[in-house]
This record gives structure tokens, C-alpha cells and sequence, in this order.
């Protein structure tokens, strides 16, 4: 969960840095539907792979992640940013100052709700509701369905 949060951002200023401004707003919603699809497919995935054993999902996780960093590094073009000469040093200066601490404070703290939220949701179907791994993978996949089908009409209200 952590990394693909703190991706979307990166995601999406990439997606600014490099797409023409007409077309970015589009580039922008395909990769929000990108990541929604991920939050349907991802437990799925993880629930058909728990049967291998309980480590499987976490050995698939760490195989897409290293699949992403193959591919990041060998077909991303840089982003015009890049191309500015910006110093490493000034931008490690803007990343101490207080309201940029303050959004990675905010960030860290919803990043972990969200992540502590799926755990817990995990322990109590198991505990209480006698749900195994599998079935809720399936039940966070259909979550995950629901909110993207949710975000999918936000978007089109946007565009009619």
C-alpha cells in the first residue's frame, strides 16, 4: 500500500512535467483509473495467491515492484524538469521547510491509516467473521470495484 501511494504523486507530476497541456487532464484520468484498477485487481490477485502460501502475495508485490523499476528505468523518458539544471542541493532545502514537512507529515499519517485500516479489516473478518485471506482479498477487490466505478462517474460528470 505505501509504495503505491506514494507513486500516485510522483505519477501524476511526471504526468504534468511531460503530457501537453490540452491532453492532460486525460493523462491525468487514465492514470487515476490506472491506480484504480490496481486497488480492484491487487487484492484479487493476492487472494488467488495467498493459497501458495501466506508469504506468496509479498513475494508477487516485490516481483511486480521490481518489474516497475526495470521498466521505469528503461522506457521512461526523463521529464522536462529534469532538463532545468535544478542544484540537489535546493531541492533538498525545499523539502525542509516547514509547509512542505507539514504535507510529508500529512501524507505519512494518511498513507498509514490506510495501510493499518486493510490490516485490521484483514484480522477482524478472520477473527470475527471467520473470513479467510481469500475471501477478503475478494472483498477488498469488490471495495476497490465500487470506489473506481464511483470515481469513473465522477470523472465523466466532470467532462458532460
Amino acid at each position: 500500500m505505501c509504495s503505491s501511494d506514494l507513486n500516485i504523486g510522483v505519477a501524476q507530476s511526471y504526468v504534468v512535467d511531460v503530457v501537453r497541456e490540452d491532453q492532460r487532464e486525460r493523462a491525468l484520468a487514465w492514470g487515476t483509473a490506472a491506480f484504480g484498477l490496481a486497488f480492484v485487481v491487487g487484492p484479487v490477485l493476492s487472494g488467488l495467491l495467498v493459497k501458495l502460501g501466506l508469504s506468496a502475495p509479498f513475494w508477487g508485490a516485490a516481483a511486480l515492484e521490481a518489474i516497475n523499476l526495470v521498466f521505469t528505468l528503461l522506457f521512461l523518458p526523463p521529464s522536462k524538469r529534469q532538463h532545468e539544471g535544478r542544484e540537489r542541493g535546493s531541492l533538498l532545502r525545499e523539502f525542509v521547510r516547514k509547509p512542505m514537512l507539514s504535507l510529508f507529515a500529512r501524507q505519512f499519517l494518511y498513507i498509514f491509516s490506510f495501510t493499518y485500516f486493510f490490516t485490521v479489516f484483514g484480522l477482524y473478518l478472520d477473527r470475527q467473521l471467520q473470513v479467510g485471506a481469500t475471501t477478503a482479498a475478494f472483498l477488498l477487490g469488490g471495495a476497490g470495484a465500487v470506489r473506481s466505478e464511483e470515481h469513473t462517474s465522477e470523472l465523466q460528470s466532470h467532462h458532460d
